[in-house]
């Protein structure tokens, strides 16, 4: 496109440019030379790549943005992610930290030409310490977003703030904001570098599982205040498998504990604590993610049994 504008520019300049007098050509190059100009602004202007992320928020411990890992027109869909570069020694957590910690919290400040927003969470890290066990990202992460827009024809405005807490020897509580306009899509470039991010971390997903395929899980009660979850698996049991267990508000679940019985089968005690001595947990949906040794993460609902 640059090449276009030059061309014309010079064509044009060295048609108009036959010498009547010193006066005449002074004028021509004066006026044409401010067309020349012209052309390099407009050709700079139309050749710029949209802006494919938000501003750094820095701060001693992190620093974090919004990134545009792609998008599908014909799905209406928008691809961010939340990026979170962390200080060596420093980590961040998981949607259910655990033992300790906070997960990041959202407040969407304008949230223009969005019909919804779903957020994913790659695999997290198991980080022990003092006896306590919680689940961490290190370094650097990426959160994916999947926004489903309005019109692909029109400007995405986000304003998003961010509460998120950073740990190393002490716990220190952070907050951001990230600004991000985004182009209508047919307009929209992805830099490089950020869609191999976006795609890197989005790898790291857990995949939902099939509840029709192996592992099967069957999560039922062993006595009052103690759930047994039991996964089926042709496979050979990895012992260093984790799982994460998140259930309904106003209940508290321990770190799974694996153990293996002489068949073989794999199976975690879960002991858990209600706010209400009036809830029950029979009938109720858990969100299990089971992260084996080797393999990718499998994200599931059972139901507990009496």
């Amino acid at each position: 496109m640059k090449v276009l504008f030059f061309s014309i520019a010079y064509m044009i300049l060295k048609f108009e440019m036959v010498p009547r007098h010193i006066s005449e050509r002074l004028c021509v190059l004066r006026g044409y030379g401010i067309f020349l100009s012209l052309c390099c602004l407009i050709a700079c202007c139309l050749t710029a790549p949209a802006m494919a992320a938000s501003q750094w928020d820095n701060n001693d411990y992190a620093q974090t943005r919004l990134i545009l890992g792609g998008y599908d027109r014909e799905r209406q869909e928008l691809y961010l992610g939340w990026h979170v570069r962390l200080t060596p020694g420093w980590k961040t957590y998981w949607r259910s930290p655990g033992d300790a910690g906070l997960p990041p919290r959202w407040s969407w400040n304008e949230m223009s030409n969005v019909q919804e927003v779903e957020l994913f969470w790659p695999t997290p890290e198991k980080y022990s310490i003092f006896g306590m066990e919680t689940y961490v990202y290190t370094y650097e992460v990426v959160l994916p977003m999947t926004l489903r827009l309005d019109d692909v024809g029109r400007p995405t405005v986000l304003d998003l703030g961010i509460e998120y807490m950073v740990c190393k020897d002490i716990c220190v509580p952070l907050q951001a904001r990230h600004q991000l306009t985004v182009p209508p899509l047919a307009g929209t470039q992805i830099n490089s570098d950020e869609a191999v991010l976006y795609a890197h971390y989005q790898s790291l997903l857990p995949r939902v599982h099939d509840t029709n395929t192996q592992p099967f899980f069957k999560l039922r009660h062993v006595e009052a205040g103690k759930l047994r979850l039991s996964v089926t698996n042709n496979t050979p049991v990895q012992k260093e498998t984790t799982v994460l267990i998140e259930g309904p508000e106003g209940v508290t679940f321990s770190v799974p504990q694996p153990a293996v019985t002489e068949g073989g089968r794999l199976f975690f005690d879960i002991y858990y604590q209600l706010d209400d001595e009036t809830l029950t947990l029979n009938g109720q949906n858990v969100r299990l993610t089971y992260i084996p040794g080797r393999g990718q993460a499998i994200e599931t609902v059972v139901v507990v049994e009496p």
